[in-house]
């Protein structure tokens, strides 16, 4: 296995070129970066992307064993990969067990298309810059960076400017509550919801009164599967599991700086 050096037209080429007839990958044409590493033999093709102090790590191979081969000289990168499917994983899950990886979460997809007025929109705390500190702090303390996406300082600057970030504070005005959200048309994606009073059902039925006001019809978000509190709490208020699960794995070297 050797690192392709060339640029992004000639990196996506190369994947391209094996994804054509894949036996296991979970690459679905996620854009490539200048940064971003990719790794080929004749039959395999490793993409790492960087994020903090750690890889998230694509595969198209159209063979087991080569795959295992590449994956064993990466045994120093600490490395999470995604699989989302709808479909059996045994082989790949097998794939990466034997090159020692972890299992370490299965996140479930749901939906809702029961859109209602839940909440009232004068009463909704939008999130200001100024909350970006406590915002970031609250996410960080109870959110795994690698499991969850969270956004940087930047990124949650520009959520918050489209209005797409909602909070509860405490009686000293600090932010105690957030749901992250992204409008996508008549959809929403539902990205961080997160509160520590007693008041976090507010921070949900508050982001469904704002899609029912602007006409979106759609709402979908991930929940860890052991989180059975949270998933009963969706299913109450109408949301359905779709039936894709992402699968998240880890190797030695990332499980390490967690455990």
């Amino acid at each position: 296995m050797e690192q392709f050096n060339g640029p992004i037209s000639q990196k996506k080429a190369r994947i391209q070129s094996l994804k054509r007839d894949p036996k296991i990958s979970n690459y679905f044409n996620q854009a490539i970066e200048d940064n971003d590493i990719l790794l080929l033999s004749s039959v395999s093709a490793i993409l790492l992307k960087r994020e903090n102090d750690y890889f998230r790590c694509f595969i198209v191979s159209s063979d087991s064993e080569d795959l295992k081969n590449c994956l064993i000289q990466l045994n120093d990168y600490p490395l999470v990969i995604n699989f989302p499917t709808k479909s059996p994983i045994d082989l790949f899950a097998q794939i990466l067990q034997d090159v020692g990886f972890s299992s370490y979460k299965k996140y479930i997809r749901l939906h809702n298309t029961k859109i209602k007025k839940r909440g009232v929109l004068s009463q909704i705390n939008y999130a200001v810059a100024d909350d970006i500190p406590d915002i970031l702090e609250i996410l960080k303390s109870n959110f795994v960076d690698f499991l969850d996406y969270l956004p940087d300082k930047e990124e949650l600057s520009g959520l918050i400017s489209k209005n797409n970030v909602i909070v509860n504070r405490n009686a000293e005005n600090k932010v105690i509550g957030v749901m992250i959200f992204e409008m996508q048309g008549v959809k929403c994606y539902l990205r961080a919801w997160l509160d520590l009073s007693n008041n976090g059902l507010k921070l949900l039925y508050d982001v469904y009164t704002i899609m029912h006001e602007t006409g979106c019809k759609y709402a979908y978000f991930w929940v860890d599967s052991e989180n059975i509190n949270v998933l009963r709490i969706h299913k109450l208020l109408s949301a359905v599991e779709d039936g894709l699960y992402d699968y998240i794995f880890i190797n030695n070297k990332l499980l390490e700086r967690h455990e």
